[in-house]
């Protein structure tokens, strides 16, 4: 599942869900008393529904995300100041993403990182 924000979507559900939730309603509300249409009313509380399942969703997939930005970063902890064998001889460095390394380094060239393991 790809992250909510690193979309750039994150900032749009939240205008969305706002609008379904406020501004909609209460246009829908005044529109009803103003034009006497009990209808609308009715369309006001479908939109709060909307808007309120929206919410729901969205509370669910950041609880789905934290949960997975916390595993990663428990496996980032866990592998820091490794070099991560990618194949055909090269590695890569867990701390700066340098895919440039060998075997027999022990260190990084880019950063400086000194491994713990010379694989």
């Amino acid at each position: 599942m790809k992250k909510i924000n690193s979309n750039r979507y994150g900032g749009r559900v939240c205008g969305v869900i706002v609008l379904f939730l406020l501004p909609l309603p209460l246009l829908l509300h005044l529109a009803a008393g103003i034009f006497a249409l009990p209808a609308l009313d009715r369309v006001a509380v479908i939109s709060i529904r909307i808007g309120l399942t929206f919410l729901a969703l969205f509370v669910v997939f950041l609880m789905i995300e934290l949960h997975q930005d916390k595993r990663i970063d428990r496996y980032d902890q866990q592998h820091r100041n490794r070099k991560v064998p990618l194949g055909n001889g090269r590695y890569e460095c867990q701390t700066c993403g340098n895919k440039n390394l060998s075997k027999r380094d022990e260190y990084c060239s880019l950063c400086g990182t000194r491994f713990q393991n010379t694989q």
